[in-house]
């Protein structure tokens, strides 16, 4: 199954804001954005690390506490130790890494909403490699890698979560203005994939730019 990169034209600061913000209407309307009941069904992803959504939403929004970022709490009689993350669960890292992909759709702009995204494989390393031979600098393969974007506890699988800052996304946008794209190719029913990935890379950093947003990737 390939892995796929799902891009939001969104604010980072905005989504670090629902950290800890105590907001029930906040968490309501997070409730209406277009992915919230894909990523929230019980049957979603692996039977082995399910989630209640809800749950996770009441824990970014009311739980979370910096103050308790990097402490260990103690156990019964003091024999086990658990690493504590902000009030959040430790061992729920994936969990709130799709809650946050629901909180940029609701914050921000679902970009690629025609195309579940960017999929990782031939396509887009040939995709890249025009982008690199045309001058590219920016590692643009990161967004299927898990950085720490939010202060959550780790990843161990999926998502992976990536945020380009301003000056990769203009790097990435620049050199995307330079390269021809055949649109006919990029738009057709058999499309050919490498000229869509490049006209989308384009089209999301422009969108991004134009409005003065972060890019934000959750690659699953």
């Amino acid at each position: 199954m390939s892995i796929v990169a799902i891009p939001f034209a969104v604010s980072l600061e905005k989504v670090k804001n629902v950290f800890g913000s105590k907001d029930p209407q906040l968490l309501e309307n997070i409730k209406t954005a277009n992915l919230y009941k894909h990523y929230a069904d019980p049957d979603f992803g692996n039977p082995q690390y399910k989630y209640d959504m809800d749950e996770m939403l009441e824990d970014i929004i009311f739980n979370y506490d910096p103050s308790k970022k990097g402490k260990s709490s103690r156990g019964f009689l003091g024999m086990f130790q658990s690493r504590q993350y902000s009030g959040l669960k430790p061992r729920m890292g994936y969990a709130y890494g799709y809650t946050l992909l629901v909180i940029c759709d609701y914050l921000g702009t679902h970009l690629m909403r025609g195309s579940d995204g960017f999929y990782a494989g031939r396509d887009w390393n040939t995709a890249c490699d025009i982008l690199r031979k045309n001058g590219l600098k920016t590692d643009i393969d990161q967004i299927f890698g898990s950085h720490s974007v939010f202060d959550i506890p780790p990843i161990d699988d999926f998502p992976c979560i990536n945020c380009f800052s301003v000056e990769e996304i203009v790097d990435i946008h620049v050199v995307s203005k330079t390269i021809e794209i055949d649109e006919e190719a990029a738009d057709n029913i058999d499309f050919d994939e490498v000229q869509f990935t490049l006209k989308s890379i384009h089209e999301c950093t422009k969108t991004c730019l134009d409005a003065g947003l972060d890019l934000i990737t959750f690659a699953h």
